[in-house]
This record gives structure tokens, sequence and C-alpha cells, in this order.
């Protein structure tokens, strides 16, 4: 989730970068969650990367991640941390969280400056985990809202079982952290130099109804709109 940064160490290399293809690496490690009577919570993790240049209009990319979660202190963890993941009878996390990540991307100019084309897939799945532990998404955009009048549009395509991803630090633009199906259609509008208009309009259900059997399996929806200043 775009909420969530990151402290500790991190490091970034570039392998090769020719002006076409750009080969590369980074490395993070960070404390979650101190604790004097238990070991702490902490992150890790790496991802390689290769943006590649196709043509004048064609661009694409590739990552590949994985993400390695040690949960010991959950001293001051509530259900808005935990939240759909799946906890046994103590509270405790069911799963670690050893998260293999993989994304695509390509990009199209070929329709001129003003309505760039972008696709992107992503894929995780939580080796820690014995079941419940997929997830995955892709997306389209169109356009860009950059100078006053412009605007751009966007939809996408999300599935996440109540394990694969550590709900904590997941997206918070629904009630579900995980275990959910999701349509996103997005529209931004620049309305000045300095301001921005973005709506997004989230359908979204339960995945496994069974791991949360009084909750509603309809469809619900949410709606939000955002100004965005710039200087």
């Amino acid at each position: 989730d775009g909420d969530v940064n990151p402290q500790g160490l991190a490091a970034r290399y570039a392998a090769l970068d020719n002006g076409s293809t750009r080969i590369g690496g980074s490395a993070l490690f960070f404390p979650i969650e101190r604790s004097t009577a238990a070991q702490d919570s902490t992150a890790s993790g790496f991802q390689l990367t290769l943006d590649q240049k196709a043509s004048e209009a064609w661009e694409f990319g590739f990552a590949a991640g994985y993400y390695d979660y040690e949960i010991e202190a959950v001293g001051t963890a509530d259900s808005g941390d935990t939240r759909t993941n799946l906890l046994d009878g103590s509270g405790a996390y069911l799963s670690d969280f050893d998260l293999l990540n993989i994304m695509t991307e390509a990009s199209f100019s070929g329709f001129g400056d003003r309505w760039p084309l972008e696709i992107k897939a992503e894929y995780v799945r939580n080796l820690g985990a014995d079941d419940y532990d997929t997830g995955y998404s892709v997306s389209a955009s169109l356009g860009q809202a950059s100078a006053p009048g412009t605007y751009s549009f966007g939809y996408g395509y999300h599935v996440a079982e109540a394990d694969s991803v550590f709900a904590a630090f997941a997206q918070d633009n629904i009630p579900y952290a995980s275990n959910y199906l999701q349509h996103t259609y997005s529209f931004s509008y620049a309305l000045s130099e300095h301001l921005q208009m973005n709506t997004s309009l989230y359908a979204y259900r339960l995945k496994d109804e069974i791991l949360i059997p009084f909750a509603t399996d309809d469809w619900q929806q949410r709606l939000r709109v955002n100004l965005i200043a710039n200087f």
C-alpha cells in the first residue's frame, strides 16, 4: 500500500543501462515492530528488474521479487493489522509470509503523447502458507492527466486469497485487505496546472466466504474522489 513507508536499510544496483536495456536489483531490510519480551518483527527482501525499449513506441518491464516477513512481535497488533489474514486459536498468524512477487508491464506511445497506453500484470504466491496463498491482478490505463483539460481512464481486476499478502501492509481502498475479488474503474482529470481530480469506483466482494461465514458475499461498491494539489 502507498501509505506504508519502510524505514531501515535499502540498496539499489544498476548492472546494465545502455539506453535501451536496463538491468538492476534492489534489496531492503526494515524493522516492523520492536519487542523487549520476544524477537523483533522484521521484513527483508530483494527485487530484480529488467526494462527494455523494444521500439520507438513499445517499452516492456519485468520484475521478480522475494519478501520475507518475520512476524514475532504482535503485542500491539489489533484487528486493523491482522484484518483478513487467517489466525489460529491463540490469535497468532496461521501462516508465515514468504512472498514471491512477479510483475510485468508494457507501455505503448503510438497513439501520441496525449494517449499513452499502459498494461500491467502482477502475481503473488505466499510460499509460507499451506492454502489460500495466491493473488494476481491485471490493469490497463489510457491517457494522462497532465496539462489542464487532459484526462485518463483506467480499469483493473484484482484477486487476493486470504494469506496471499501480509494484510497489515496491503491495500486499504476497500474493507478487505485480502480474500477478495475486485473491479476498479478510475478516471483522472487535470483541473489546472497544479490541481488534479482522481475518481475511483471499486466493485468488490469476498472471495472465499467460508472463511468469514457471517459476512456478506454480495458485490459492494465504494467511490473515492481525491483532489491532488502539486506545487
